[in-house]
């Protein structure tokens, strides 16, 4: 008996073998770019919506950042303003301090006045309270009543003082008296 034969003839020569088998690959390779630009195609329209969104929320923000911008502006335009008040201000500040007489000076003024027999121990300088003038407290101890009474009286002539308050109580003892004494004017010589 012979055996059924599996193997298949080939009825078609080779070039026209060849040629079906490229016709096949050509169409499986249309049917393929076929099918990925589909797949491209579906795969952008399912994008789109995201790409929208995208859009508008670059929009959004930009916007957002612009308002930003410009209140950053306003207030920075504010604080420099501000900055440019208080710089005013110090500076007018500045110029009136500069006509206020140093504790210095006014130290130097009343121990240029004559206080002989006066021993001078302490000095306390600032504004009076109502601002307008200055004050300063001077303490010490006179050998005698003559000797404080001649410095009271040496001190209430200068033109730069305006008033000086010596207690009555000073004069209490006769000899090393113990006084403090307050000085109120200008402290500036004219």
């Amino acid at each position: 008996m012979t055996e059924p034969t599996t193997a298949l003839t080939n009825l078609l020569p080779a070039d026209a073998a060849r040629a079906v088998r490229r016709g096949y690959f050509m169409r499986l390779a249309g049917v393929i770019v076929i099918a990925l630009s589909l797949l491209l195609v579906v795969h952008a329209l399912l994008l789109l919506p995201s790409y929208i969104y995208l859009k508008r929320e670059v929009a959004d923000r930009t916007q957002h950042l612009a308002q930003l911008d410009q209140a950053l502006a306003q207030d920075s335009d504010k604080q420099a303003a501000q900055r440019l008040t208080a710089i005013r201000d110090n500076a007018a500040y500045l110029e009136t301090l500069s006509a206020i007489p140093t504790s210095s000076g006014a130290v130097r003024l009343v121990l240029s006045v004559p206080h002989a027999g006066v021993t001078l121990s302490g000095f306390s300088y600032g504004p009076t309270p109502d601002g307008k003038q200055q004050s300063m407290r001077v303490t010490g101890t006179a050998a005698t009543r003559d000797a404080l009474r001649n410095y009271d009286l040496a001190l209430s002539s200068v033109p730069w003082a305006s008033s000086v308050d010596l207690p009555i109580s000073a004069y209490a003892s006769e000899s090393n008296i113990s006084f403090s004494l307050t000085i109120e004017g200008s402290f500036q010589t004219p």
